[in-house]
């Protein structure tokens, strides 16, 4: 299974970290390990406890990881009805909006990926 899982999994960390866990079995160093994947020594030993700890679970990221969505579904409402009412141009008059409305200070990507949404 984690042979296929190291061949097939279409995300890339968890087959990075199935090979680390097959390269452990094949009884790599952790120094032969560290060169060959281009990782620290303790998120090594970190994969390493989550396989023993969780097994197949403890190769995948846990929820809640990540960076936390900075709009909530009404500001984002909102900010589509600010971009429409400007006809679809002014990105600097929405930020300067948000930042009076909500005091929060966001780049003009970060608009455009709340308005892709």
């Amino acid at each position: 299974m984690l042979w296929r899982i190291y061949r097939q999994s279409k995300h890339y960390q968890v087959r990075t970290r199935a090979q680390c866990i097959l390269l452990i079995d094949s009884e790599y160093e952790i120094q032969e390990l560290i060169e060959i994947l281009g990782v620290s020594r303790k998120t090594i030993y970190n994969w390493k406890n989550n396989w023993c700890k969780y097994k197949l679970a403890g190769l995948y990221n846990r929820v809640g990881r990540g960076r936390k969505e900075i709009f909530d579904s009404e500001q984002k409402q909102l900010i589509k009805l600010w971009s429409e009412q400007y006809c679809n141009n002014s990105n600097q008059i929405i930020i300067t909006k948000i930042q009076q409305e909500w005091g929060i200070t966001v780049s003009k990507d970060t608009v455009e990926r709340a308005l892709l949404k």
